[in-house]
């Protein structure tokens, strides 16, 4: 009888779960799991937290906590911030599309007069 092999394992089919007891979490964040666990216990995050995401998970707390007028405000404020940008950007290509194409006529000048002197 011929075994049959597969290249892969049951953790490749099936989801892990993890469940995180942060009820019995009643110590002080020293590793940044302990920095996550505070945060799902007290939904509070200290400027000192370094954990990876937490940076985020408080600008997105921040966000969420506005009023309806504060996130109008946010939103309109970010999208100025963007279309700002936006002609910074713009400027900068057109001013090197510009001044690539003076150099390059420039550069034609001063080859037809190297030409004819040669």
């Amino acid at each position: 009888m011929d075994l049959i092999r597969f290249d892969w394992a049951a953790g490749d089919l099936f989801p892990e779960y993890y469940i995180l007891r942060v009820d019995e979490f009643n110590k002080a964040a020293v590793t940044p799991l302990d920095e996550w666990f505070l945060f799902l216990k007290t939904g509070e995050i200290s400027e000192h937290d370094t954990a990876p995401g937490l940076i985020e998970a408080k600008e997105r707390l921040r966000r969420d906590r506005m009023s309806r007028e504060e996130q109008r405000e946010y939103n309109a404020h970010l999208e100025n911030l963007r279309y700002q940008r936006s002609v910074i950007q713009t400027g900068i290509i057109e001013g090197k599309a510009e001044g690539f194409a003076e150099g390059k006529v420039i550069g034609l000048e001063e080859g037809k007069t190297i030409g004819l002197e040669g």
